[in-house]
């Protein structure tokens, strides 16, 4: 085991334990998006206005019982709908009929891109449908996203995860 340094050694000798990891992934091309398909019965649809309060609340429901859910309250409702780089044509969500199956809810961060002379885009806000899982919808959305990206002219992708997520995430986005 490494031995910590910083303020990972200070927190230690406080009797702090680290229990959650986290990794910020960057993909610093779009060069070899792997070709993928939704399972049979899955289709992707473009969003609809009249379909935000089913994908937000599907996003939710993916997550409960995972050790940092809290239910989703009227402030998280807005947030969603007034977040800055909310960009809905770059979405990908998957759809069984009435129920969304997975989804990807892509954005830009213009001002960062410019700041930082960088033409980045980051998948997240990725979830699956426990019903859904491990069926390759996440890795088709994702997929998808980054060639969506690449075909708007970014150059590279970014997102953030819980190594530590049940579902198998980091193995997913570390493929």
């Amino acid at each position: 085991r490494l031995q910590p340094t910083g303020i990972a050694a200070w927190l230690e000798k406080r009797d702090y334990v680290a229990t959650e990891w986290s990794a910020s992934l960057v993909r610093p091309h779009l060069d070899d998006i792997a070709d993928r398909a939704l399972p049979d019965g899955v289709e992707l649809r473009p969003v609809q206005p009249e379909q935000l309060r089913t994908i937000f609340d599907a996003h939710s429901e993916a997550f409960r019982g995972e050790w940092d859910f809290r239910e989703p309250v009227e402030v998280d409702w807005i947030e969603f709908n007034e977040h800055p780089y909310r960009d809905t044509s770059l979405w990908k969500v998957a759809w069984a009929g009435d129920t969304v199956v997975g989804q990807v809810k892509t954005y830009v961060n213009a001002d960062e891109n410019e700041a930082r002379g960088m033409r980045r885009g980051y998948t997240e806000y990725i979830s699956t449908h426990r019903d859904w899982r491990n069926r390759g919808i996440a890795g088709t959305l994702l997929a998808w996203s980054l060639q969506e990206l690449k075909d708007r002219g970014f150059t590279e992708a970014a997102l953030g995860v819980d190594t530590n997520n049940p579902g198998g995430a980091f193995h997913l986005y570390t493929s």
